[in-house]
C-alpha cells in the first residue's frame, strides 16, 4: 500500500499502526529483528532494492538482511500458528 494511500485511510493506517506494534512487540527481545523492523518502516513502498536500502539504513551487509528477514519470517510463521 502506498504511504499515501495510508494517509488518505484512516482505517488502513490504524491497522498498519496495529500490526507494527505487534510485530515491534512481538521481537523486543531480539535487537536485531527490532533494528529490521524500524528500518523497514523508513523505506517507501515502491523500493526497488529493499535489502540493500536496509543493509545501508542499518549499517550492514545484504546478506545480514537477508538472515535477519529469515528469522523474522520464521518467527511470525509460528506466531501465525499460536492464534
Amino acid at each position: 500500500m502506498e504511504l499515501a494511500a495510508k494517509a488518505d485511510n484512516p482505517l488502513a493506517e490504524l491497522e498498519y499502526q496495529s500490526f507494527l506494534g505487534t510485530a515491534k512487540q512481538r521481537v523486543r527481545n531480539d535487537p536485531d529483528l527490532l533494528e529490521l523492523i524500524e528500518a523497514a518502516d523508513l523505506l517507501d513502498d515502491d523500493c526497488p532494492h529493499v535489502n540493500k536500502e536496509l543493509a545501508e539504513l542499518i549499517g550492514t551487509s545484504v546478506a545480514d538482511i537477508e538472515n535477519r528477514k529469515k528469522r523474522l519470517r520464521r518467527l511470525f510463521t509460528g506466531f501465525r500458528h499460536e492464534i
